[in-house]
């Protein structure tokens, strides 16, 4: 169980270690983090192996560059290997050593040692990869069968800014609570998790929608209860609807379709007073269409 969440581990560390300018003008290195995005775990260490060879390399470029080759040693499965580069004197400082080592000690099924390296210094909010340091140690006592303690670890993650962090916690605590024998709360997660998910992705529908009506119009598309405020607004608002009216009431039309408007929020402002009389019928969509 434990192997299989480690292996799920993002690739957090790309976009910090490519920004360290010496290593990035080691075309060795840089083909290393190309394998590294691509999974390729053996030519990516055999590429950071010949990076370390480049003359003159400054201690915190050797550092980065061991790093590297750490990780790539214990994505492919090698953790033996991976420990023998973390044990370079050089790297006894680097704040990154303590995940890296419990990652590579947790990938030996030496959970109990691993453990022991994800204190409270490791699983900070300001330590490198605090978030997979603190998920890491919840996996390590699930395994180790601590599962208080597991969630424990997990209950910050669950109430994390970064959303899916906090879905992942808060299924993984479901996970823990089923183990429990707590079904209950373990579907009061899931379906928190499950709201928080729908909510993401009606949040970006709205930013899709919005930035369509930029594209299209060249300007910010205001709230309907910002653009009421506006006399031109107002006026095309009655315009529109005194002729929902005169449809309704002389014509008796029954169905309406508009065009190019951005939400079901739209035409209820429209149908105004004979809201009620209409059930408004909007599919999700990312940009205008009919409604």
């Amino acid at each position: 169980m434990f192997r299989r969440s480690l292996l799920v581990l993002p690739l957090a560390t790309l976009l910090a270690a490519a920004a360290a300018p010496k290593p990035a003008a080691i075309p060795a290195y840089r083909e290393g983090q190309d394998a590294l995005s691509a999974r390729l775990w053996e030519i990516a260490a055999a590429r950071f192996e010949t990076a370390l060879t480049t003359p003159e390399l400054s201690p915190a470029s050797r550092q980065t560059i061991l790093l590297r080759l750490a990780e790539a040693r214990i994505r492919g499965g090698d953790p033996a290997a991976a420990l023998r580069v973390l044990a370079d004197p050089i790297l006894a400082p680097h704040p990154e050593l303590p995940f890296w080592t419990a990652q590579a000690l947790a990938a030996d099924g030496r959970f109990t040692e691993a453990l022991a390296l994800l204190g409270e210094a490791a699983t900070a909010p300001a330590a490198p990869h605090s978030r997979e340091a603190r998920f890491t140690r919840a996996a390590l006592l699930r395994t180790l069968g601590d599962l208080p303690g597991a969630l424990d670890s997990l209950a910050g993650l669950a109430k994390d800014r970064d959303l899916p962090s906090s879905l992942r916690a808060r299924l993984e605590s479901a996970a823990i609570l089923l183990d429990l024998g707590k079904p209950d709360e373990a579907l009061r997660q899931k379906m928190d998790s499950a709201r928080e998910e729908a909510a993401k992705h009606v949040a970006q529908a709205k930013a899709y929608r919005v930035q369509a009506w930029r594209d299209y119009h060249g300007k910010d598309i205001l709230p309907i209860t910002e653009r009421t405020l506006d006399p031109a607004y107002q006026a095309k608002l009655d315009g529109l609807r005194d002729t929902v009216e005169a449809l309704v009431q002389r014509e008796g039309v029954r169905v309406i379709a508009f065009q190019e408007v951005s939400s079901a929020e739209a035409v209820r402002a429209v149908l105004g007073r004979f809201n009620e009389r209409f059930e408004v019928c909007a599919a999700p969509h990312n940009a205008f269409q009919t409604v």
